[in-house]
């Protein structure tokens, strides 16, 4: 009898403890989660210029998605001071090593060519996995079709093919099928006529004509 009292205390204990954390974890993501949504948008801005040449952050308009748009967290066109559209850039993630990974990708107005790359967010290990936000290696999918799935390898030695960071194939392979799955879909909403009208609708008048 005893012991079963002290078993029943000591599960009250452990849900207590759980009711707590979840409350606390609760309150620090409604504190913070403000912040963190405002500091991702504007490294976001800060990024545009980099990954559409022409492209002004003042002038980047964020596209307000329609429900069900698969992998594409967000989408924002880039346009430079004018308000002419000069490409699209494209929140996708994708599960690596340790974490989701979080890219920026830019591609030209017809959505054919990627124009630049930039890892937002990530978790992978440090001197491995992390080495996916150098230059070196983000530079290589500049200039490859946006329509065709890019392939990642040890070697690369074929157009369309990127160079794996070595000793972390899992987290370069994150990156590529989290490139491709994002181009992928983006294309598939401007395929859409719904939803390409849609999104040219928040264009200005300068850069409904893609």
């Amino acid at each position: 009898m005893h012991n079963s009292l002290h078993y029943v205390s000591e599960a009250r204990a452990v849900i207590f403890l759980a009711i707590f954390a979840g409350v606390a974890l609760s309150m620090v993501e409604a504190t913070l989660g403000p912040r963190i949504a405002e500091n991702v948008r504007r490294q976001t801005y800060d990024r545009i210029p980099e990954l559409v040449p022409g492209a002004s952050s003042t002038s980047t308009q964020e596209i307000s998605l329609q429900p069900d748009v698969g992998s594409v967290n967000a989408i924002y066109a880039a346009c430079d001071e004018s308000g002419t559209l000069t490409g699209w850039v494209l929140r996708g993630q994708e599960q690596g090593y340790s974490g989701p990974i979080v890219l920026l990708v830019g591609v030209d107005p017809q959505a054919s060519r990627i124009t630049g790359l930039f890892v937002l967010q990530q978790t992978e290990t440090p001197g491995l996995g992390a080495l996916i936000t150098r230059d070196s290696f983000l530079e290589q999918f500049s200039g490859l079709p946006a329509n065709t799935p890019i392939q990642m390898m040890k070697h690369a030695t074929q157009p369309g093919q990127v160079q794996a960071v070595s000793g972390a194939t899992i987290s370069s392979v994150a990156v590529a099928d989290a490139v491709n799955r994002t181009l992928s879909e983006f294309r598939n909403l401007l395929e859409k006529t719904d939803s390409r009208d849609h999104m040219l609708e928040q264009l200005p008048s300068q850069g409904k004509d893609v």
